[in-house]
């Protein structure tokens, strides 16, 4: 019995070595890399120079466009912790009471989001486009007060990328809700029905209580998710203009890569990594206390 215990054992560890090796070369080598790097200053060629600390100091005390990153990216969080979680739970909630064609009307709000972000930044980006995008269709129907600078106005231009994202992203989030919601015994509903209960409160006294762990996920998600955002940003205007749409990721690029300061790049990866734990052990201990 003990043998075949430990054979199995053996050969559960077997067929788990390929992941495990993935891991370790795609994500823990990569990690204590860059963790090792901060304390470097490398431009991809010459011999790393051992900087101890200094890296950290620059970025928090005299980098003016990382502290700009990072407030871009708490506004970035704000927005999607509100906007794609209300419509994406109030349309799943909408959804899962329809019963023809919910699965025509599911397919076609998700559609979003199997398209490539690479597309999707540029076919906005036409849109957005002063000269022959959304302004000609505000001027032709009169609504010159509308014609903006989309991506040009450092005040909007921000806000801009982020509705950009979140026709991409509220899709994800509204299926995800439609299948917690439709997990919950019909019978709550059809209690509340009799004891007279209207929509609103079905969904607030119901519906909101029963997905909580859903819900706490995908705000989870999302905090996480909104703190490593790059790929609109990058695309549709590398970070302008005048920084108002930089994120972290964009500046840690730009010096990583564009300007080969890699030592420099893993110690702002390293904040970055720093803060998203931050944000998970939050999330952990709201979780507990709930």
């Amino acid at each position: 019995m003990r043998k075949c215990r430990l054979g199995k054992r053996a050969m559960a560890a077997l067929f788990c070595l390929p992941a495990a090796a993935l891991v370790i070369v795609v994500i823990a080598i990569p990690s204590v890399s860059s963790l090792a790097m901060s304390l470097f200053e490398w431009d991809g060629l010459s011999k790393p120079a051992f900087v101890g600390l200094r890296n950290f100091s620059d970025i928090l005390l005299r980098d003016k466009e990382f502290r700009i990153g990072l407030v871009n990216n708490l506004k970035w969080t704000v927005i999607f912790m509100v906007v794609p979680i209300l419509l994406g739970l109030v349309v799943a909630f909408a959804l899962a009471s329809i019963k023809r064609m919910r699965l025509v009307y599911m397919t076609i709000l998700f559609i979003p989001v199997v398209l490539s972000r690479v597309v999707v930044a540029r076919l906005w980006g036409w849109v957005f486009n002063p000269f022959f995008g959304i302004n000609t269709l505000f001027e032709k129907l009169g609504w010159t007060a509308l014609c903006q600078s989309w991506l040009g106005n450092p005040r909007i231009a921000l806000y801009s990328l982020a509705f950009v994202d979140n026709w991409t992203w509220w899709g994800f989030v509204m299926v995800i809700f439609l299948a917690a919601i439709q997990q919950i015994d019909p019978a709550y509903y059809e209690a509340a029905v009799i004891d007279g209960a209207s929509t609103a409160q079905k969904f607030r006294y119901i519906t909101i209580p029963l997905i909580r762990p859903t819900l706490n996920f995908i705000l989870l998600l999302t905090a996480v998710w909104s703190l490593s955002a790059f790929d609109f940003s990058y695309i549709m205007t590398q970070g302008g203009p005048g920084h108002a749409t930089e994120m972290m990721s964009t500046w840690i690029y730009k010096q990583g890569i564009l300007n080969f300061r890699v030592g420099y790049a893993s110690a702002m990866s390293v904040l970055l990594l720093a803060f998203s734990l931050l944000v998970i052990l939050f999330f952990s201990a709201v979780r507990r206390d709930a």
